[in-house]
């Protein structure tokens, strides 16, 4: 028998009920991914495996690492297949890991693969899903509607133009698209390398000055305004810390001026929130999902909120009432988990 095959991971009768009767025909909503939405608006075709399976994947990135490659064959200029063949080498010590289920569940359903992936098996697996690659199933559309991908929401910043989300809702796209609020950028006052700049993109977007923290409130209404207009109906915060006792106002705007004026906010300084009263969700992200690599700065890779990331137990409250927070992975349906370009983390 096959690793993969129709009655995978269902080892009950039970479970292959439920799913054969049930949840095998259903579409999917995919609420939060990082697909890059100029991707689907360009119906992008993939040149290569590498191109849709490596290029933004922190967590096959974080299992390289951990087998010793590296940096280049993960975020470096190296060639495509020498990356590739990094992975493959890597593939065989992450069984019992998710990645393993992963990597075989799409070269199965994408590719008709059923193939285990190593350093033996690269080349002709490379070739095959190449050639695969280069039909119109396979580009950016083709595979969410081969996978009867009904809604999804893409991962956006906060200044985003959303040109491409107008693009795709007038393209006549079965998928239904939509932008997702991610305002990461806003809390880091205690980076003001990187905040200064952003609050730039934020003046340009929002078409105003932001000169105090009362204009800078102001201008991310603004774009929170403008996402619901777009139809996003949801926003995405990655969160190193919750705090357990927050600033007033007039703190919080001490704290904007002082990294106005490029210098760091103690990170007691960082409790600040956001509030919404438009009806769209919000979804909070705390631990492996937001934590950038020990390498050190965060590297944003094109993709907001892809960074390379570690897992961790950490400390989400400070101040008076610290709590601990054990962190778990939690590996979805194996079923619909789809390659990292279409992936849901």
């Amino acid at each position: 028998m096959s690793f993969i095959h129709d009655d995978f991971l269902l080892s009950n009768e039970t479970a292959r009920r439920l799913y054969h009767e049930y949840a095998e025909g259903q579409p999917i909503l995919d609420y939060h991914c990082h697909l890059p939405p100029a991707d689907l608006a360009g119906n992008r075709q993939f040149q290569n495996l590498c191109e849709i399976w490596l290029e933004g994947d922190h967590y096959k990135w974080r299992a390289m690492r951990a087998n010793g490659v590296d940096e280049q064959f993960c975020t470096g200029a190296v060639d495509p297949y020498q990356k590739f063949l990094a992975w493959a080498r890597t593939v065989p010590n992450t069984l019992r890991n998710p990645l393993y289920h992963w990597t075989h569940l799409e070269l199965k359903r994408y590719f008709g693969i059923d193939e285990l992936l190593d350093e033996s098996s690269a080349q002709r697996i490379w070739d095959r899903a190449n050639e695969l690659l280069a039909t119109e199933e396979l580009r950016a559309q083709g595979i969410l509607g081969k996978f009867h991908v009904a809604a999804l929401c893409t991962t956006d910043d906060a200044t985003d133009d959303l040109a491409c989300h107008k693009a795709l809702a007038a393209s006549g796209l079965a998928t239904k698209v939509f932008p997702a609020f991610r305002p990461d950028q806003a809390f880091n006052v205690h980076l003001p390398e990187l905040f200064n700049p952003w609050v730039a993109k934020l003046e340009a977007a929002s078409g105003g000055s932001v000169s105090s923290f009362h204009d800078f409130v102001d201008a991310l209404a603004q774009r929170h305004g403008f996402f619901h207009q777009m139809g996003c109906r949801l926003s995405d915060h990655g969160l190193n810390w919750t705090f357990a006792d927050f600033c007033d106002e007039k703190e919080a705007a001490g704290i904007f001026d002082k990294a106005r004026n490029g210098q760091a906010a103690t990170p007691a300084e960082q409790a600040a929130s956001c509030c919404s009263n438009s009806g769209a969700g919000m979804r909070l992200r705390a631990g492996p999902n937001s934590f950038t690599s020990a390498r050190g700065a965060t590297t944003t890779l094109g993709r907001t909120g892809s960074s390379a990331r570690i897992p961790a137990s950490i400390r989400l409250a400070t101040g008076r009432r610290p709590t601990l927070w054990p962190l778990t992975w939690t590996a979805w349906t194996a079923k619909t988990r789809s390659p990292r370009w279409c992936s849901t983390t």
